[in-house]
């Protein structure tokens, strides 16, 4: 995942000053779109949207997007056809916050962005991003040997 994760944390080269910003993946789709490509999860297009929402702590800064789509990964894996048969992907879930709240103080996206943030907009919430995709990859390899 951490290096799947590096093709949608860098900038285009070839994009101006003014494209660049507009060719930004939040925090939610980068951990979803390198998932995507490290897994070959072949997620079609409308699957990626529906993460949109999720990156910028919601749209609002709420809740970090980061965690939000480290747990569509999940419901993307783990996620059974039977509503309540969800045992691997609830528990999953229950140790990645876990872990999540244990290193970065908080699920909500203004404590993260102040506590952990880089001011450079272009860089913003890297580091954040590339710690918890290595550690996304850690938990899926846990979670699928179980």
């Amino acid at each position: 995942m951490k290096d799947a994760i590096q093709e949608f944390l860098t900038e285009n080269p070839e994009l101006s000053e003014e494209e660049k910003p507009l060719y930004r993946y939040s925090c939610a789709e980068q951990m979803i779109l390198a998932a995507n490509k490290k897994y070959n999860l072949n997620l079609s297009q409308q699957t990626i949207n529906a993460i949109i929402p999720f990156g910028g702590g919601m749209g609002c800064r709420r809740t970090c997007g980061i965690i939000l789509g480290a747990l569509a990964v999940g419901g993307v894996l783990w996620g059974a056809p039977k509503p309540f048969d969800h045992t691997k992907l609830r528990a999953f879930c229950a140790e990645y916050t876990q872990w999540f709240i244990n290193t970065f103080g908080s699920l909500d996206c203004p404590y993260i962005m102040l506590m952990h943030a880089d001011p450079d907009p272009a860089i913003k919430c890297r580091h954040c991003i590339e710690q918890s995709a290595e550690k996304l990859e850690q938990f899926i390899e846990k979670y699928n040997a179980l």
